[in-house]
């Protein structure tokens, strides 16, 4: 994830913070969010806490540790600005799941169940097997939108939209036709796609072929790993 992106997923986290401090109470709590005694897990008259997820390991070598880290710098920044309504962001970190989905949600019980935080931001994995335990305690959860776990559950928030939803959903259209505007439009122009061989890589080759053709593009490359997909045009 590029250092641009990665500051846009910080952001998003800390403004989501901000809606949820609002109606906090003054007393930690391991209560989820909106319970009935009106107080929020992970939240004090001072702090707001949060963790992360994200595959820092891997069999591979593949690691998104700088996720984390620019997650740090972005939560230390909104601290040095006088944090969330008075609140401080105190981040714990991110939980390495190492691109397993035992680890993803082993991770996810913990930031919640032992850690106790309000939030998990950000999100960022292949793999998000902890993402139904995440919507069913009520925690705010932010990533990148590229796995279909982020497209309609009530607490998880792609901070780029829903980028691959299940069949039958509705496809996000931010990068294709924003880069169709930015361009100047899609006439006579050609794109090429290249993805990691596994799921999520297959299943984002199937839908932004599908994206970019709609937004006018000719593909001329859509590659998976050692895989040739296809190579045509529109």
């Amino acid at each position: 994830m590029s250092r641009t992106l990665r500051t846009l997923a910080a952001a998003a986290a800390a403004l989501l913070l901000a809606t949820a401090c609002n109606s906090a109470s003054t007393g930690g709590t391991s209560a989820k969010p909106g319970a009935a005694d009106g107080t929020v897990r992970g939240v004090t008259a001072d702090t707001v806490k949060v963790g992360g997820i994200v595959s820092m390991t891997s069999a591979s070598g593949y690691s998104k540790k700088d996720t984390d880290l620019g997650a740090k710098a972005r939560y230390d920044r909104a601290n040095a600005e006088g944090g969330v309504n008075g609140r401080r962001i105190e981040y714990l970190g991110a939980e390495d799941d190492g691109q397993d989905p035992a680890r993803n949600l082993a991770a996810a019980r913990k930031l919640v169940q032992q850690d106790q935080v309000f939030a998990v931001a950000p999100m960022s994995s292949v793999t998000f097997a902890g993402a139904d335990f995440l919507d069913s305690q009520a925690v705010p959860t932010v990533g990148w939108g590229t796995l279909p776990s982020f497209c309609g559950p009530k607490h998880l928030y792609g901070f780029n939209g829903c980028l691959v939803p299940t069949p039958g959903g509705t496809l996000n259209q931010t990068w294709p036709e924003g880069l169709a505007t930015i361009l100047g439009g899609a006439e006579g122009r050609s794109v090429a796609l290249i993805a990691g061989d596994n799921d999520a890589g297959k299943f984002g080759i199937r839908t932004f072929t599908q994206g970019f053709k709609a937004a006018g593009f000719e593909l001329a490359y859509v590659y998976s790993a050692d895989t040739l997909v296809t190579r045509s045009r529109r």
